[in-house]
């Protein structure tokens, strides 16, 4: 169910993230990168269980570190990867 329905039952989303969700979810991204950043050395591996669309992946990615998610919402998994080319 988590895999393809759950987005649209409880979120009404479809395929893709809306808008909102997106900005949101960068909002939250950074903000939890922040607060991660004192134990988070260079380079250091993240694993991000629940990781939606991406954001906090492609943020942590960005700032040097090594990521992989787990998401089983397969439509949200895809765009993790098409457009932040994050795992």
């Amino acid at each position: 169910y988590y895999a393809r329905g759950y987005r649209f039952d409880y979120q009404f989303a479809g395929r893709r993230p809306p808008r909102f969700h997106r900005v949101r979810a960068r909002r939250e991204a950074a903000a939890r990168l922040a607060s991660l950043a004192p134990v988070l050395w260079p380079g250091a591996r993240v694993l991000d269980f629940g990781s939606g669309s991406g954001e906090f992946l492609a943020a942590a990615a960005a700032a040097g570190h090594g990521v992989l998610g787990i998401e089983p919402g397969e439509d949200y998994a895809a765009h993790a990867r098409e457009v932040h080319g994050v795992e």
